[in-house]
């Protein structure tokens, strides 16, 4: 245990009691933690609370029953929130894909033009060209690049990909592991970068190429 995730494999017992949404109270002196009390969400345990150590004056009904408190507030706050996220999400995002919508994508790309103008890291701005539906194809390609990439369409439809940390010399990488894909991919940075217009121009350049 790291203090952020827990392999709970070798603690059978407290798995058990998480998996059904239970407070568990270690033995003492066994070693386990004094109390393990899971934060359930719709049906699925999202996360612990973990207290290692506890005196013995606060091994009580008293303060089980806060925790068991506790662990509702902390239930709503993160009910809440992923509330929140799934609704931004099908604001940001084309319905069943991690392609971003048009607005979203270009704030994604004025904020990496920022980034390079500060010498603070390079991208690359590339069109997908792809055969069947924008589903699959965002699939395929989401397979191949990095976390730190991203996906977005414009109001025609068409696929684009900001790479970030990339130059143009690391694309033809990139672009035989996308052919084999059946996917195509054409650069768009020069046109853009190599044009001294507005924030607001370049934007819409992107998507109007």
């Amino acid at each position: 245990m790291d203090g952020k995730t827990w392999d709970l494999s070798d603690y059978p017992r407290i798995y058990d009691a998480v998996v059904k949404g239970e407070l568990y109270q270690g033995e003492f002196g066994s070693g386990e933690p004094a109390v393990v009390l899971p934060i359930v969400c719709r049906g699925v345990p999202e996360a612990v609370v973990l207290i290692k150590t506890l005196p013995y004056e606060c091994e009580n009904l008293y303060h089980a029953n806060l925790l068991k408190t506790m662990s509702l507030l902390l239930r709503d706050a993160m009910e809440k929130a992923l509330q929140y996220e799934a609704l931004s999400r099908d604001e940001r995002y084309v319905k069943d894909t991690d392609v971003l919508k048009p607005e979203a994508f270009r704030k994604r790309v004025l904020l990496a033009e920022e980034k390079a103008e500060k010498y603070v890291a390079e991208y690359c701005v590339v069109e997908l060209i792809y055969s069947g539906s924008l589903a699959e194809a965002a699939a395929a390609v989401g397979r191949i690049i990095r976390v730190t990439d991203c996906l977005g369409t414009d109001e025609q439809g068409r696929l684009f990909a900001l790479l970030n940390n990339t130059n143009q010399a690391n694309l033809i990488h990139l672009q035989n592991r996308l052919l084999a894909c059946g996917v195509e991919l054409r650069s768009l940075s020069d046109e853009i970068l190599l044009d001294e217009v507005e924030e607001d121009s370049v934007l819409d350049q992107l998507i109007a190429v």
